[in-house]
C-alpha cells in the first residue's frame, strides 16, 4: 500500500480520509508529506519507531513493513506499546495500555492516553499529556518539576500535565533506549550493546541489594547517584548522613546525600552528618545538630538549638534563639567568649579550626582550660657601692 491508498491518514502529498491499519497489510509506505499511522489492531506490533533509517521498517513485532510515517494514533489499542518519535515534530497518541513514549526531540505533541504510561521529557515538545492512570515523567534534560501545578514543568515552553511520578534518565537507561530498539537491523553490534546494558543493570541491582537487603522498590529514593546532593526536608524525620538508609522513623529508603536542609520545618529534628564535609541547615524548631566530623558548615536556624562542636567544622552558626554549644573536643580552643560583637568568632584558639557565632552557652568542656601562665619572678641584682679611693701623691 503506497501513496494515497486506504489504511492511513494524510498519506502521500494530499490529505486522505482516515482508515485504520488492521495489521494484515503486506506493506505500508506513507510517501511524501506528514503522515499518520492509525492502529486499529496491534497485529502483533509491540513498538513503533519513527527514528529508524529512511526506508527501514518502523514497526517491531509484526509482519507488516511500514515506512515514511511521521505520527501515530494508537488510541484504539489496549496492549502496551513502545512509541518513539524522530528528531522532527511528531504527534503521538497512546492507547489504554501501559505505554512507553519518547518523542525523540522536536516540537512533538504527546498524548499518552489511559494506562500507567512512562513518557520521556526532552524539553523541545509542544505538549505532553500523561492522560489517566499513574504516569511517570522521565527527565532526559534538566527542568523544574512541580507535580502539583497545572503545567508541571517551569522554565520551558512545554506544557506538561497529568503525571504523578518523576525520575531522571540514568546512563544505562540511555544505552538501552538508543541501542536495543535498533537490534532488528544490526543484530550483532546492538545485541552486544544490549548485553552491556544488562550487565550494568545487574551490577546496580547487586549494589542496591547489598546496601538495602532488597531490590529497588516503589518509593525508594536513590536517584541522585554521584555528586554533592542536598536533601530538602518538608516533613519531620531523623537524618543521619553516615547511615545506609539516611532517614529513620519513616518508610522511605534515602541514600547518597551529603547535605541536608531542614529550613522549611518548624518542628524539632535531629540532624547528624558523616565524617566527610556536610552542609547542615536546621529549621525554626529546637533542633539537635551534630556534623559528625569533617569540614562541616552548620547553620542551626531559629529555635533553641543544641549543636555539637568537634573542632573540624568550617563554621557553626547558632542562628536565632538560645542555643547551646556542646564541646566533645577542644579543637585547640583556649577560650569561649559570648560577649563579643555579633558575627565575631566566639572561640579563641592557638590554632583556629572553626568559626563559632551566635551560640549562648557551652554544655561542658572535656578538660579544664589552662589558666593564664604566671610570669616568672624577676631577680634583682645586688650592686655593691664602692667609694672611689684617693691615691697618695708623693711630694716632689
Amino acid at each position: 500500500m503506497a501513496g494515497g491508498g486506504a489504511g492511513y491518514h494524510r498519506c502521500g502529498a494530499a490529505a486522505m480520509i482516515p482508515s485504520p491499519i488492521v495489521g494484515t497489510e503486506a506493506s505500508i509506505d506513507g510517501g511524501a508529506g506528514t503522515d499518520t499511522l492509525v492502529l486499529a489492531a496491534s497485529g502483533g506490533a509491540t513498538a513503533v519507531n519513527f527514528s529508524v533509517t529512511a526506508g527501514s521498517d518502523q514497526t517491531t513485532g509484526d509482519s507488516v513493513s511500514v515506512n515514511q510515517l511521521e505520527s501515530i494514533d494508537a488510541s484504539l489499542i489496549s496492549s502496551a506499546l513502545t512509541l518513539t518519535g524522530s528528531s522532527s515534530a511528531n504527534t503521538i497518541t497512546g492507547g489504554s495500555g501501559n505505554d512507553t513514549i519518547d518523542g525523540g526531540g522536536g516540537a512533538d505533541i504527546v498524548a499518552a492516553g489511559s494506562g500507567n504510561d512512562t513518557v520521556t521529557y526532552r524539553g523541545s515538545e509542544t505538549s505532553i499529556d500523561g492522560g489517566t492512570g499513574t504516569n511517570t515523567l522521565l527527565m532526559s534534560v534538566a527542568a523544574t518539576v512541580n507535580l502539583a501545578n497545572a503545567d508541571q514543568t517551569a522554565g520551558d515552553s512545554t506544557a506538561v500535565s497529568n503525571f504523578q511520578k518523576c525520575r531522571r534518565v540514568r546512563a544505562f537507561d540511555r544505552a538501552f533506549d538508543h541501542g536495543f530498539v535498533r537490534c532488528q537491523h544490526d543484530h550483532g553490534r546492538h545485541r552486544q550493546r544490549h548485553h552491556r546494558w544488562r550487565r550494568r543493570r545487574r551490577y546496580h541491582q547487586r549494589r542496591w541489594r547489598q546496601r538495602h537487603g532488597h531490590l529497588p522498590r516503589n518509593g525508594d529514593l536513590d536517584r541522585c547517584g554521584a555528586g554533592t546532593n542536598t536533601l530538602l526536608l518538608n516533613a519531620v524525620a531523623t537524618v543521619n548522613l553516615a547511615n545506609v538508609d539516611q532517614t529513620s522513623g519513616d518508610s522511605i529508603t534515602v541514600s547518597n546525600f551529603q547535605n541536608v536542609d531542614a529550613s522549611a520545618l518548624s518542628s524539632t529534628v535531629t540532624l547528624t552528618g558523616s565524617s566527610s564535609a556536610n552542609a547542615i541547615t536546621g529549621g525554626s524548631g529546637d533542633d539537635t545538630i551534630d556534623g559528625g566530623g569533617g569540614a562541616d558548615i552548620i547553620a542551626a536556624g531559629g529555635g533553641n538549638d543544641s549543636v555539637t562542636y568537634r573542632g573540624t567544622e568550617a563554621s557553626i552558626d547558632g542562628g536565632a534563639g538560645s542555643d547551646t554549644l556542646v564541646l566533645v573536643a577542644t579543637g585547640g580552643i583556649t577560650a569561649v567568649n559570648f560577649s563579643v560583637t555579633a558575627g565575631v568568632d566566639q572561640t579563641r584558639a592557638t590554632r583556629r579550626r572553626s568559626r563559632i557565632s551566635k551560640t549562648s552557652t557551652p554544655a561542658f568542656s572535656p578538660r579544664p582550660l589552662p589558666s593564664p601562665a604566671r610570669p616568672p619572678p624577676t631577680r634583682s641584682r645586688r650592686v655593691r657601692a664602692t667609694t672611689p679611693s684617693t691615691a697618695a701623691v708623693a711630694p716632689t
